[in-house]
C-alpha cells in the first residue's frame, strides 16, 4: 500500500499528464476517491481486523455477542446484533490504530481527503445483491428455520419455487427487459443468478409473487418493509425524506427480526455481516450519494457485452473468459494489422454485426434485434385485430387514420421511440395516472396519439402494488403521445389470479410515491 499511497499522493497533488490523440497534452488530477468492495477486501485498507474481530464492525463499535475466551483458543463469532452501535469509531482509530478496537494503522490513512469510515463506500452488489437480497430466497426457501420447531414466519409451502418459475416464465414476455438490468430468471436455475438479478427479483418479483403468499400478516408488512429499504438504495435521487423512510422501514424489519430470534422461530445464523452493515447504508449515502453512483455495476454491465459476443446463449457468464481472450487477441492482431487465426476473425465478424445493429437502431428504424425484448416481433399485429370492435368511433373511419407510426417519430417532434408496449400516462398538470397497452399511433392533422387500450386499476393493501384482475373494466382510447411518462411491466401471478404493473425506480409505498389512480371512465 505504500507506493499505491504515494502514487494516489502523486495524482492529488501533481496529476498525470497525458498526450491525446488529438496531439494535445492535458494534465489531469484526482479530486474525489474513494474505496469500495466486499467486506474482506475493504477491511485490510480501512486496518480493521475483518468481521471475525471481538469489534467486527470498521464503522461503529459494536462488541460481537458471542461469548469468547481470554486464551489462545478464540471461539470465532457467528453473527452480530441486530441493530448497530450509536457511536461511529473516532478518527484516531484509522490513522493511529487501536488494537483494543480490533483496528492497526494503515498507509490508506495518509491518502489525501482521507475522512474515515465513509472513505470506504458500501457496494450495493455485494452488500444488496449477493448478501442481503440473496440470503431473503433463502429465508424464504426455510434454510433459516430452526430445527424442532415449526416452520419459520417466513417459510413458504415446497411447491412455492415450481410456482414461482411458472410464473416468471409466463410473465417474462411481458416485462420490459431494457428497462432492467436483471434478468428475472429464476433461481435456482441452469442460469448464472447475478448481484443485478437478485436485486430486481426482491425489487418487484417479490412484492408480486412472494408476499400475498405469506400467511403471516406481520411478517409481510416486515418483508415489504424490507423490499421498500433495497427499492430505495436503487434509486438515483433521494432527499431527507427518503433516508428517514428507509431508516424506518429497517427498523421496523430489525425488531421483527429480533423478535423471532428471540422466539427461536428464525435461525441467528442468518444475520450475517452484511445484515449488520445495513445500517449504515443511510449515514453512507449522506456522505458519498445514492449508492449507484459507486456501485461496481460497470463492470457487471460487462457481461452483457461479453454474451453477444459469445456462441452459447445457455448462460450470460458461460465462457466470457473464451470471449475476453479473443477480444484481446483481436486488439493485438489489429495493431499488427494482420488476423492469424479462425477464432479471431469470428470476433471480427461478430463485432462488425454488432456495429451494424447499432447503427440501424441509431437511425430509428424501430428495428429491435433482441427476440427476448420485442413485443411487436412475438405479438405481431394480432393486438391490432383483436380489439377493433371496441376502437373510438373516429378509429373506424378510414379517412381519420394518416398514419401508423413506429420506430422514431422525429419528424412529428418527438423524441421518444415509439412501440406498442405498456405505458404509464399522466395527464398535463395532473398527478393522475393511467396505464394501458398502446396498439398503435394515430396522426391526426397535426397531433400524434396513442390508441391505447385503458385498465381499471387498483392498489394492493398487501403488496401495495398497482394490479388488475381478469374482469377488470377496460376502455380503448386516443391518449396524446404526450401523456407517455414511461413504460410498465407486468407479472402475472396465480396466486391471487392478479396481473401487477411495476416500472424502472417503483416504490412499494401506500401512495405510490406520488401518483394517483384514477377512474378511466373520466377519459
Amino acid at each position: 500500500m505504500t507506493n499505491a499511497g504515494f502514487l494516489l499522493k502523486s495524482l492529488a497533488k501533481d496529476g498525470v499528464t497525458l498526450l491525446c490523440v488529438d496531439g494535445v497534452r492535458r494534465t489531469f488530477k484526482v479530486y474525489a476517491l474513494f474505496f469500495t468492495g466486499d467486506i474482506p477486501a475493504v477491511s485490510p485498507l480501512a486496518g480493521h481486523l475483518g468481521h471475525n474481530a471481538i469489534r467486527p464492525c470498521r464503522i461503529c463499535e459494536i462488541v460481537d455477542t458471542m461469548p469468547f475466551q481470554l486464551d489462545q483458543h478464540t471461539i470465532t463469532p457467528k453473527h452480530l446484533p441486530v441493530l448497530s452501535a450509536t457511536n461511529t469509531r473516532p478518527l484516531q482509530d484509522y490513522y493511529q490504530g487501536n488494537e483494543a478496537t480490533s483496528m492497526v494503522k494503515t498507509d490508506t490513512a495518509s491518502v489525501p481527503f482521507y475522512d474515515g469510515p465513509f472513505f470506504f463506500g458500501l457496494d450495493e452488489l455485494h452488500l444488496i445483491g449477493m448478501g442481503l437480497c440473496q440470503s431473503l430466497f433463502k429465508l424464504l426457501g426455510g434454510s433459516f428455520d430452526v430445527a424442532g420447531f415449526d416452520k419459520g414466519p417466513f417459510s413458504l409451502e415446497p411447491d412455492w419455487k415450481d410456482q414461482l418459475t411458472k410464473d416468471l416464465d409466463k410473465s417474462r414476455m411481458k416485462i420490459n427487459l431494457d428497462d432492467f438490468e436483471g434478468s428475472f430468471r429464476i433461481p435456482w436455475s441452469k442460469y448464472t443468478t447475478r448481484a443485478v438479478d437478485w436485486i430486481d427479483l426482491v425489487r418487484y418479483a417479490v412484492p408480486a409473487l412472494v408476499i400475498p403468499s405469506l400467511t403471516d400478516a406481520v411478517a409481510a408488512n416486515a418483508f415489504l418493509s424490507m423490499v421498500r429499504f433495497v427499492q430505495r438504495t436503487q434509486c438515483r435521487q433521494l432527499d431527507d425524506f427518503d433516508l428517514e423512510e428507509m431508516d424506518s422501514d429497517l427498523l421496523v424489519w430489525n425488531t421483527y427480526l429480533q423478535q423471532t430470534f428471540n422466539e427461536s422461530r428464525i435461525n441467528r445464523t442468518f444475520l450475517t455481516p452484511n445484515h449488520h452493515y445495513l445500517n449504515h447504508v443511510t449515514r453512507s449515502i449522506r456522505h458519498l450519494g445514492p449508492m449507484c453512483s459507486y456501485s461496481t455495476r460497470s463492470m457487471e454491465r460487462s457481461i452483457g457485452n461479453l454474451k453477444r459476443l459469445i456462441r452459447s446463449n445457455k448462460d450470460s457468464g458461460m465462457k466470457s473468459n473464451v470471449a475476453t481472450a479473443s477480444l484481446y487477441r483481436l486488439n493485438k492482431e489489429e495493431r499488427n494489422g494482420v488476423l492469424k487465426d479462425e477464432k479471431t476473425a469470428n470476433v471480427m465478424v461478430d463485432m462488425a454485426a454488432l456495429a451494424y445493429i447499432d447503427q440501424r437502431r441509431g437511425v430509428g428504424s424501430g428495428l429491435n434485434m433482441d427476440d427476448d425484448n420485442d413485443w411487436d416481433t412475438r405479438l405481431g399485429k394480432t393486438r391490432i385485430t383483436q380489439l377493433t370492435h371496441e376502437w373510438p368511433e373516429e378509429l373506424r373511419k378510414d379517412d381519420s387514420i394518416q398514419g401508423f407510426l413506429f420506430g422514431a417519430s422525429t419528424s412529428f417532434d418527438q423524441s421518444r421511440k415509439l412501440t406498442r408496449k405498456c405505458y404509464m400516462f399522466n395527464p398535463e398538470n395532473s398527478r393522475t395516472v393511467y396505464f394501458g397497452d398502446v396498439h398503435m399511433y394515430v396522426q391526426t392533422e397535426d397531433n400524434l396519439y396513442a390508441c391505447t387500450t385503458l385498465y381499471k386499476t387498483r392498489q394492493s393493501t398487501v403488496n401495495n402494488m398497482v394490479y388488475l384482475h381478469e374482469h377488470s373494466a377496460q376502455r380503448t382510447r386516443l391518449l396524446p403521445v404526450k401523456w407517455i411518462k414511461q413504460t410498465v411491466s407486468k407479472m402475472e401471478s396465480k396466486h391471487d389470479s392478479y396481473t401487477y404493473f411495476f416500472w424502472q425506480g417503483m416504490i412499494s409505498t401506500p401512495h405510490l410515491a406520488g401518483p394517483t389512480l384514477d377512474d378511466i371512465r373520466k377519459l
